[in-house]
C-alpha cells in the first residue's frame, strides 16, 4: 500500500510538471512567434524601402535617357536637313549649264516668248514650278540647254561698276565741317557740283564739263 501511494504521488507530480511544461512551451512559443513576426516585418520594410529607392533611381535614369534621345533626334533631324540641302546644291552643280534669256512676253498659260542672244527668239514652255503670273517683260530667265524649258527666274542684271558706285548710306557730312580750306572747297564746288546743277553754263561757254578732280597731299591740306 505504501508503495502504491508513492507511485500515485510521483505520477501526480509528473502530470503537474508536464502541464507546467506545456504552459511554458505555449507561452515561449507565442513570444517567439511575436519576435519572429516583428523581425519579419522589419525585414520586409527594409526590403521594400530598398526596392523603392532602386525604382526611383531607375526612373531617373530612364528620364535622363529619354531626354538624351530627344536631343539626339533633334540633332539628327537638323543634320538630315543640312544633308538634303547639300544634296540639292550638289545636284544643281552637276546639272548642265543653262541658257540665259530675256522675256519678251507671255503667250498663253504655259508659253513664253524669250529672246536668247545671239541665237534669236524662242517660244518656250514653263516649268511646273514657275507661275506664269510671275513672268514679266524684260525679265532675265534661265532655260535648260536640252529642252529650252524656262525653269528659273534670275535676278536683274546689275553692272559691277554701278554696284560699286551705289550709295549704301547717305553721308551727313557738310562743307561747314571743314575749316581753313575755303579755296579748295570752292574749287571742288566749281568742278563737281556746277556741271551737275548748271550744265547750261558749260554749253554756253562751249567747253566740256570736267570729269572729276584729283585730291593730293597730306590730310588737312
Amino acid at each position: 500500500l505504501e508503495l502504491g501511494r508513492g507511485d500515485r504521488d510521483r505520477r501526480a507530480k509528473a502530470r503537474v510538471r508536464t502541464r507546467d511544461w506545456r504552459e511554458w512551451s505555449l507561452r515561449f512559443g507565442a513570444m517567439s512567434s511575436c519576435k519572429v513576426q516583428a523581425q519579419t516585418g522589419a525585414q520586409s520594410a527594409g526590403i521594400q524601402s530598398y526596392y523603392l529607392g532602386k525604382i526611383e533611381e531607375l526612373e531617373a535614369v530612364c528620364r535622363e535617357r529619354t531626354q538624351n534621345l530627344r536631343r539626339l533626334e533633334a540633332q539628327r533631324n537638323e543634320l538630315n536637313g543640312k544633308v538634303r540641302m547639300l544634296r540639292e546644291e550638289l545636284q544643281l552643280l552637276q546639272e548642265p549649264g543653262s541658257y540665259v534669256g530675256e522675256v519678251v512676253k507671255a503667250m498663253g498659260k504655259n508659253k513664253v516668248l524669250v529672246k536668247v542672244n545671239p541665237e534669236g527668239k524662242y517660244v518656250v514652255d514653263l516649268d511646273k514650278n514657275i507661275d506664269v503670273g510671275d513672268i514679266k517683260p524684260n525679265l532675265r530667265v534661265a532655260l535648260r540647254n536640252d529642252s529650252y524649258v524656262l525653269h528659273k527666274i534670275l535676278p536683274s542684271k546689275v553692272d559691277p561698276l554701278v554696284s560699286l558706285m551705289r550709295v549704301e548710306k547717305v553721308p551727313d557730312s557738310t562743307y561747314d565741317m571743314l575749316g581753313g580750306l575755303d579755296r579748295q572747297v570752292k574749287e571742288i564746288k566749281e568742278v563737281i557740283e556746277l556741271p551737275i546743277k548748271h550744265p547750261e553754263i558749260f554749253e554756253s561757254l562751249g567747253i566740256s564739263q570736267p570729269k572729276g578732280v584729283l585730291l593730293y597731299g597730306p590730310p588737312g591740306t
